[in-house]
């Protein structure tokens, strides 16, 4: 196995006998992007795009790691950038709606997923991402058409998971299970899918069930309190929605009148890329 930094020095032997090939840093960009390298990755971006000008894939990829830093002003750039270099981009209207959604623009990130599912139509990660969005304005029979035709596509966990939120609005709670088993089965570590999980077993009261996804879901890192109170206001909110009174060990669990402030969070995930803080972009 390479050490380190073997590692650094063959790749500064790789930058020296290519010079002036833009693809060896754009592809250099990406491999650092995935290491969560994001400077590095930036400036090889930055040199591919300084070698090839009019390179579409750089400037989308470019846009994803300003994304990921936050820097939206500039994720934007580089999308409008690489589109109107290369009109029938898919990627890059995706990348851009997911930008538009991080924003809050819902009908432009619409369009934009879109616009790639008119390009490509087997986009699954456009129609997992149109999904999201339509689940967010409460298109709920849109969402769950877009997320079974994103698994039709590629059966993924992300998209079970978020058609299994879809189904728990419309108070098709089996099916709300059968989606998130689905998705643990083919990703053991999403603890969103285990929450939605122990959500439905909620309202069919199914306390052990439960108790032991929230108790997965927690061990894997979610703030299961701070995700209660960010849909319910108060215990006595959840009871009257739902009709459900909750045995006192699974309200312990989440709900905890100490705390005052909670971050915000999401039971839907982007499908580019890993989860943001929980949030659906």
């Amino acid at each position: 196995m390479r050490t380190q930094n073997q590692a650094d020095r063959a790749d500064k032997l790789r930058t020296v006998l290519a010079p002036n090939d833009a693809a060896y840093y754009n592809n250099r960009g990406v491999a650092y992007r995935e290491k969560g390298k994001i400077d590095k990755a930036i400036n090889d971006y930055n040199m591919a795009i300084a070698l090839k000008p009019d390179f579409a894939e750089a400037y989308n990829n470019r846009g994803r790691v300003y994304r990921d830093r936050g820097d939206l002003p500039k994720a934007f750039d580089d999308y409008n950038t690489a589109i109107q270099l290369k009109a029938d981009f898919a990627e890059a209207y995706n990348n851009r709606g997911v930008a538009y959604g991080i924003k809050g623009q819902v009908d432009k990130a619409i369009a934009d997923f879109s616009k790639a599912i008119e390009l490509n139509p087997t986009f699954a990660d456009a129609y997992c991402n149109r999904g999201n969005a339509y689940l967010l304005i409460r298109e709920v029979d849109k969402a769950i058409e877009d997320y079974s035709l994103s698994i039709r596509l590629v059966p993924d966990a992300l998209s079970y998971s978020n058609r299994g939120v879809a189904y728990l609005r419309k108070g098709e709670f089996d099916k709300t299970i059968e989606n998130a088993s689905k998705a643990i089965a083919l990703d053991e570590k999403l603890s969103n899918a285990y929450y939605n999980r122990a959500e439905a077993w909620l309202r069919l009261k199914e306390w052990d069930k439960a108790k032991a996804d929230l108790t997965i879901a927690k061990k894997l890192g979610m703030d299961i309190v701070a995700e209660f109170h960010n849909n319910y206001k108060n215990l006595e909110a959840y009871r009257q929605q739902h009709r459900v009174r909750l045995p006192e060990d699974i309200t312990f669990m989440l709900v905890q009148p100490l705390r005052n402030r909670f971050p915000k969070q999401q039971k839907m995930l982007s499908a580019d890329g890993p989860p943001l803080n929980h949030r659906m972009w």
